[in-house]
């Protein structure tokens, strides 16, 4: 598999009888521009290409698959041993579980099963070792070799332990991946720049008393769409500018702040609503739903997209950027555990990074200008 032996008319000719003439075509001059880059065709070389190539990932999957039948080509030639070559037993394996799964699972997990056994299977093999004498340890030694693959997530990997403890249950094999427990990644939130919050804060002003004190009170208390659903004109102290909030989602009542603009903006919506009742809830509906939807609406209007949670999220990161404490957020926000304020800290890190960049970039510029 190495640059002098490439052939480009002649593997083309070959793809033609494959795959048809403009994939042929494509596939052909990607190999060619490979081997304008490496000498040998190994898989270490083929991810510093991928990595180089500034394409999307559909893309560097056809050139992965271009290099594949590469492969193929020179196997079939001779030229070198097929890589593709089969075990028996693995196989028989693979398919027995396969028609066990057939009718039972979706046609994605069956492929994916199929997928993965294989791997696992074979990784065996290279390790010596029959699937009924694999340990945990071999379960790990496979799992660490997957994750060095690039662009490999921890959710694929969650996946490979569920589809190969199915496998060891549908075969009746010993199940070392029993055991491993792998935690989900979990999304950074989603929050809106302060310049967006502006937009918000305006659209949700020209629509109305209600929609400007909803806004208002969500973004600067940090609350929640179901707490404020439940807030009725007794929880609300407009001098103090404080909520109580009643036990809820951690199980915990608390108290809550608001700013000075959320204070005005409930003051005028409650002589809208011609002094109610203490009891009377503060935005009128029962259900949460009805204000998410209304917080959507005021987002479509600033051209935002935006949830009532999305606000909570901006609060918390709008306050780590300003430098408050870790501590202070978590009791702003009403959170149980310190570690779920701790994702905020992410955010805010990206956000410290590039201003370190800035000033070492300025310096540097600053230095040059004092040298000249």
């Amino acid at each position: 598999m190495f640059r002098e032996k490439y052939d480009e008319e002649e593997f083309r000719r070959w793809l033609m009888t494959k795959v048809g003439s403009d994939t042929a075509y494509c596939y052909s001059k990607i190999v060619s521009s490979f081997f304008r880059q490496f000498d040998e065709l190994n898989e270490e070389n083929i991810n510093l290409f991928l990595e180089r190539t500034r394409a999307g990932e559909r893309a560097k999957r056809n050139y992965r698959s271009a290099l594949n039948a590469y492969k193929r080509f020179l196997g079939q030639r001779g030229l070198i041993k097929e890589e593709e070559e089969r075990d028996e037993e693995i196989e028989g394996m693979v398919k027995r579980a396969v028609m066990l799964m057939e009718g039972r699972y979706a046609k994605h997990t069956i492929k994916q099963t199929r997928e993965h056994s294989r791997k696992w299977l074979y990784f065996l093999k290279k390790q010596g070792k029959r699937p009924d004498e694999a340990t945990e340890q071999d379960a790990q030694l496979f799992l660490a070799e997957v994750a060095r693959e690039k662009g490999v997530k921890r959710n694929t990997l969650i996946s490979y332990v569920k589809n190969l403890r199915r496998l060891c249950d549908l075969l009746q094999l010993p199940n070392p991946f029993l055991k491993l427990r792998i935690k989900p990644e979990r999304p950074l939130p989603r929050y809106l720049s302060e310049e967006e919050v502006r937009k918000l804060i305006k659209a949700a002003e020209e629509m109305g008393p209600r929609e400007a004190a909803l806004i208002k009170l969500l973004y600067s208390s940090g609350i929640r769409i179901s707490e404020a659903t439940e807030l009725r004109w007794c929880d609300v102290d407009l001098r103090g500018r404080k909520l109580v909030i009643k036990p809820g989602k951690t199980g915990e009542g608390r108290i809550a702040f608001f700013n000075e603009e959320a204070a005005i903006a409930l003051g005028k919506w409650r002589l809208r609503t011609r002094w109610p009742n203490d009891t009377d809830r503060v935005f009128l509906v029962r259900n949460p739903m009805s204000l998410t939807l209304l917080v959507r609406k005021i987002g479509e209007r600033a051209g935002i997209y935006v949830t009532p949670h999305m606000l909570r999220h901006s609060l918390a990161v709008h306050m780590m950027k300003a430098g408050i404490s870790l501590r202070i957020v978590q009791e702003v926000l009403g959170h149980k555990y310190i570690t779920t304020t701790q994702i905020y800290t992410k955010i805010t890190q990206k956000d410290v990074e590039s201003k370190y960049r800035e000033f070492w970039k300025g310096l540097q510029g600053k230095t040059q200008e004092d040298q000249g």
